[in-house]
């Protein structure tokens, strides 16, 4: 804290300067200027003095317990109530609380030292109520380091989580009060000093050592953070924590910000430079992309890969005695880790129960095509076939396990941390690019739990590779979009392209060759799940290294994967190979679906339509938790339409589309009434958790979600629409004498 010289800095009792510093104190500089400003001048340019730990303070609070992913992060600590395992002995949850405590000290003590002096370049000015310019330099620090805290306990003491999860939270919040509010005055007592008379202004000439010990202590703090995220991989940042890793990197910021671009300049006689990081990053964003499509694959691969008639005829020829059995084709929309735990549970356990009981399965899936997370969740479910382990159930167990995974800590570490300085870098840090660590994690994370396999490498080969010779396993194609287009985007180890369209591996009509031969899977999953913020938009190059386009999230053309399959249905048809009757198509849905978004009905959601209750009419701006809940097609717009609409209104677009393109899948395949297309949609339910788009799922949620496909029946219209699919199909692969519910 800066040198207290004597006099502590909240003014005297009465709000009043005091007539004359003590003698003990040496003479104080006032304000450089003397005119005094209103109440409400004085806190405005006080909070502007403060941006950052305001800034950091009011940003955490939203994030954490605004966000469904920040809280679905944080429900982890909370399903310690549903499970044995004791919160106390979890070493995660004293994380969180240690990051907890480094967030509200940082905004506390960084505001402490703003406050505590006023610089030669003054923009506060000295309050013409000197108590409330003493209570605001006095309170506001104190209010920050409260706030920072105080609503995570509140949230931890309600219903739903573990007995005494609220306590340390709640100690550390009694041991801030003790230490902001009663500190000085038990050292002063223990070292048997009088106090001092305090007065409304600051009065420190330089910043004492114990004030740039702390600071140092501070940085260095961050600097371990920034050291685990990079070198420890996503070991160390799960081992950390998405919520944990957030409020660190808030307290750099806070620290950094307050410090190096506020206190440091305004004391050598500057201005404050709050805002010189948006400007440096504007600038060096000219030349400092770090984030590629294939930049950091292997070398380019010369691949030819077969065309869909060539192929889909092999494929055929190749089923021999079985050809006369269903053609199976699968779309998995996006979702992150939601999309991509629910069609890896439903495919796998579907392949379970063909392999146990002497059925086929996934050799009459010719082609799957996928969104974002949905990518995921097809790509491990080809992995486990590529396995090739005679006990496909421990297979299939570790591929669950593998996709319930704690994919956001990972790439948050590195958002946060490596991939953010990179932002103020002039020059490009492809070391720094959060792709790797996503993308690392997959590869990674499944090597660790395969690695006597064949395939402990599944996720580092390039997607190439997995073509002509692998003719035992589906067709993959992934689905990106293009950043300056907006059209479509394949990957896929199959020379097939939609209409209007773009080839990854070919660009388009007149291009030059494309450095993307030597993609590898886990580089083709990422680029269909590339959804800004989160992860980055990445620059496609030319072979000689020219910018071609940016790909981003596939769900930005269309969410559910069904339109490239209607593409191929038409195209198979035309082949005359299979009859029309043996296509099927797997529509996995995992946006939590009301019962009016199913295509196909069943007789009970038809009925519940017409004699349940009434839909809600429009909601409009932030829904309240006393309000009745919302359910899924239930209209609602977010809070000020007027700047909120446009960006709200596109982002709905996208489940439009993919409802679209599925009703254009059920039109080729004959309508409902052909019961060609399954509808695998995770059901919306009033008792249950809806699990988030995110790429982290907890416990409690991977446990309702998979829990799912042993339900028998429910009152909800939505879950027994799902069930009366999930029976279909099994009937589809079992026969209709082994389908009963397990």
């Amino acid at each position: 804290m800066p040198e207290p010289t004597g006099i502590d800095e909240r003014g005297t009792a009465d709000g009043r300067p005091p007539e004359e510093p003590p003698r003990s104190s040496p003479p104080q500089r006032k304000p450089s200027h003397t005119s005094q400003v209103t109440r409400f001048t004085f806190l405005r340019r006080t909070l502007l003095l403060n941006f950052y730990p305001v800034l950091t303070v009011a940003a955490g609070n939203a994030i954490l317990l605004g966000v469904p992913q920040a809280r679905e992060a944080l429900g982890a600590f909370r399903n310690f109530a549903e499970t044995r395992e004791s919160l106390w002995a979890n070493a995660s949850y004293w994380i969180f609380i240690a990051a907890l405590g480094y967030w509200s000290l940082t905004a506390w003590y960084c505001a402490r030292l703003l406050l505590a002096r006023r610089f030669a370049v003054d923009n506060v000015g000295m309050c013409a109520h000197h108590g409330f310019a003493a209570a605001t330099n006095t309170w506001l620090p104190r209010a920050l380091g409260l706030l920072s805290c105080v609503p995570i306990t509140v949230w931890f003491a309600l219903p739903g989580a573990p007995p005494g999860a609220w306590l340390a939270p709640a100690l550390y919040t009694g041991a801030f009060l003790l230490l902001a509010v009663l500190r000085r005055r038990l050292v002063n007592r223990w070292l048997g000093k009088q106090a001092v008379a305090p007065q409304a202004w600051a009065r420190s000439r330089r910043t004492s050592r114990v004030s740039i010990a702390a600071v140092l202590l501070m940085f260095a703090v961050s600097g371990m953070v920034l050291a685990a995220v990079w070198f420890g991989q996503e070991a160390a940042s799960r081992a950390l924590g998405a919520p944990a890793l957030l409020l660190f990197a808030f307290g750099s910021w806070t620290v950094f910000g307050s410090i190096v671009l506020v206190y440091l300049p305004k004391n050598a006689g500057w201005p404050s430079l709050a805002l010189l990081p948006l400007f440096a990053a504007l600038l060096a964003s000219i030349s400092n992309e770090n984030h590629f499509v294939a930049r950091n694959a292997g070398p380019p691969l010369a691949v030819r890969r077969p065309l869909l008639a060539e192929d889909f005829r092999a494929w055929q020829a190749a089923r021999g005695a079985h050809g006369d059995e269903p053609v199976y084709l699968v779309a998995a929309a996006g979702g992150a880790s939601r999309a991509a735990f629910w069609a890896g549970t439903l495919l796998l356990e579907l392949e379970r129960q063909a392999r146990s009981q002497g059925r086929r399965f996934a050799p009459n899936i010719y082609a799957m095509s996928g969104v974002s997370g949905g990518s995921l969740g097809l790509a491990a479910f080809a992995g486990s076939l590529a396995v090739d382990s005679p006990d496909y159930a421990a297979t299939s167990a570790q591929v669950g396990a593998f996709l319930g995974q704690d994919y956001l800590a990972p790439l948050v570490g590195y958002l946060l941390y490596p991939d953010l300085l990179a932002r103020f870098s002039p020059f490009p840090c492809p070391s720094c690019d959060r792709s790797l660590a996503l993308e690392g994690a997959w590869r990674r994370g499944w090597a660790q739990r395969f690695g006597s396999s064949k395939a402990a490498d599944w996720f580092a080969r390039p997607l190439l590779a997995l073509g002509p010779e692998a003719t035992g396993l589906p067709r993959l194609l992934f689905n990106a979009t293009s950043a300056s287009e907006g059209r479509r985007v394949v990957q896929a180890n199959l020379a097939f392209l939609p209409p209007q369209a773009y080839d990854l591996f070919a660009g388009g009509p007149g291009d030059p060759p494309l450095d993307t031969s030597r993609i590898t899977l886990a580089q083709a999953v990422h680029n269909s799940a590339r959804f800004p913020y989160i992860s980055p938009a990445a620059l496609v190059t030319t072979v000689d290294g020219k910018p071609w386009d940016y790909l981003v999230d596939g769900g930005y053309f269309e969410n559910s994967g069904a339109a490239t399959l209607n593409a191929m249905i038409a195209e198979i048809l035309k082949l005359g190979v299979v009859k029309p009757e043996q296509i099927v198509v797997l529509v996995i849905e995992n946006e939590p679906a009301s019962q009016s978004q199913w295509i196909c009905p069943t007789r009970a959601q038809m009925i519940d339509a017409v004699a349940g209750p009434a839909r809600a009419p429009l909601t409009v701006g932030i829904h309240l938790p006393w309000q009745p809940r919302l359910r899924p097609g239930d209209k609602y717009v977010p809070p000020v339409p007027e700047l909120s609409l446009p960006f709200f209104a596109l982002y709905q677009t996208r489940n439009a589309r993919a409802q679209a393109a599925e009703e254009e899948t059920t039109r080729l395949l004959g309508g409902c009434n052909a019961g060609r297309v399954i509808e695998l949609r995770y059901p919306w339910t009033a008792e249950g958790r809806q699990p988030p788009l995110s790429w982290f799922l907890n416990g409690g949620t991977t446990r309702a979600m998979a829990g799912m496909l042993q339900r028998r029946e429910s009152e909800a219209a939505e879950v027994d629409a799902f069930l009366v699919n999930w029976q279909r199909i099994r009937r589809m692969v079992l026969g209709p004498g082994q389908a009963a519910p397990r």
